[in-house]
């Protein structure tokens, strides 16, 4: 019985070694992920200061073309000349007494028949 004992005594001591190992293992695990967690956490703090610069660059820019197309909508346009005169003044047509020749004024050996009655007959 003695070294049945024995037998799970060692067998114990040998578990709790391995126990040991592991545990030292997983504090060496959780260390690095420890490192890695802080150096990911900087590298955001970094991003996250450069993502506000970039964006503070942009909300800058903007708003100087926003004020530029401002000044150009306000800013007074050159007048187009107008366009010059063809005459300097347009006359309208003077309407004119017909001559007698145009009014169908009729000759005494006239035969045609006039549209209004004619003054003189022959």
């Amino acid at each position: 019985m003695l070294q049945g004992t024995s037998g799970d005594l060692t067998n114990v001591q040998q578990a709790i070694e391995q126990l040991k190992a592991s545990q030292d293992q997983i504090v060496r695990d959780l260390g690095q992920l420890s490192e890695q967690l802080t150096a990911v956490q900087a590298q955001m703090v970094r991003d996250r200061v450069d993502a506000a610069e970039q964006l503070r660059m942009v909300q800058e820019r903007i708003a100087g073309i926003t004020a530029n197309a401002s000044e150009q909508i306000l800013r007074p346009k050159t007048p187009v000349p107008s366009p010059r005169p063809i005459a300097a003044t347009i006359r309208k047509p003077v309407p004119t007494v017909p001559r007698p020749q145009d009014r169908g004024g009729h000759t005494r050996r006239c035969s045609c028949r006039p549209i209004k009655p004619c003054r003189t007959r022959d």
